[in-house]
């Protein structure tokens, strides 16, 4: 009884320590706020309309008023962008109407809180590689801990969500099934450790 007590005190306490959500929204020819900075595992949401087209693009697009879009990124979208950051890269943004009168933004993720539950997750190995129909994890834990595992796409957009659930101390195996309609490519295994991002290793779907 006491150890059903125990668990479902971690699990209450664990289900506080989620990632942030973040909204930037439009406001006239202008991002509110047009700068952020975020950790990775944050969940943004950038307001986007047929009249403000959101498009992604690098820091020389960015810098120059460009609208050519990012290789690899969310390209344009003229509805709500919600998005997931997966790594420590900056990220650039601009209103494609109204870029030549400043409407742009800048996310900054900040380099502290990448490895914050680092030490909760260790010796983490996944196997096969390309995967197709099944994905083995095998990791250790040190402390009993609220474990989540996404697949992220490279644009940061969640993909799947496999696994959520209370884990104990000790060695974890893991078999998780891909999902029928993920497309093929390449994505981010995360794993997060009381909802902080503690684990990502990139991993090709056939």
């Amino acid at each position: 009884m006491k150890k059903i007590y125990t668990l479902l005190f971690v699990c209450i306490s664990l289900m506080s320590a989620r990632a942030t959500s973040y909204t930037i929204s439009t406001s006239g020819t202008s991002y509110s706020p047009n700068t952020l900075t975020v950790s990775i595992g944050d969940v943004i949401t950038i307001q986007a309309s047929g009249a403000h087209p959101l498009a992604q693009v690098d820091q020389t697009t960015w810098n120059a008023n460009g609208t050519a879009t990012v290789s690899g990124g969310w390209g344009t979208t003229t509805a709500n962008h919600t998005f997931t950051v997966s790594s420590a890269n900056s990220i650039y943004f601009v209103c494609t109407n109204h870029v030549g009168s400043g409407m742009k933004g800048q996310i900054t993720v900040a380099a502290s809180g990448i490895n914050e539950n680092s030490n909760v997750v260790n010796s983490l190995s996944i196997f096969p590689v390309p995967a197709s129909e099944t994905i083995h994890l095998n990791y250790s834990l040190k402390e009993s801990a609220l474990i989540e595992i996404d697949m992220i796409s490279l644009s940061g957009q969640k993909a799947a969500s496999l696994v959520n659930e209370i884990q104990l101390i000790g060695t974890q195996q893991k078999v998780l099934n891909v999902p029928s309609n993920l497309a093929s490519g390449v994505y981010f295994i995360q794993i997060s450790a009381n909802g902080l991002k503690t684990e990502e290793r990139l991993i090709s779907i056939k």
